[in-house]
């Protein structure tokens, strides 16, 4: 008989309290710093941008914040 799997929960760490407004400050700079390792000339994804920010999955968002840059 097969054994069912089981899932693996993440280990919860505590989080920092801080607001939303700090997060997306946050995340925002993580996306602009990645951009920035970019070499001149080069190109790519706004998902390979994303993972280099450390918010995989997250490719419309690096979209939205490139947008709304000056």
């Amino acid at each position: 008989m097969a054994q069912p799997t089981r899932t693996r929960r993440r280990a919860s760490l505590p989080r920092p309290n801080i607001s939303a407004d700090d997060a997306r400050e946050l995340r925002s700079a993580a996306i602009i710093a990645a951009v920035l390792d970019i070499p001149r000339g080069r190109v790519t994804t706004y998902g390979a941008v994303a993972s280099r920010a450390g918010l995989p999955r997250q490719a419309r968002l690096v979209g939205k914040v490139l947008g709304s840059l000056p």
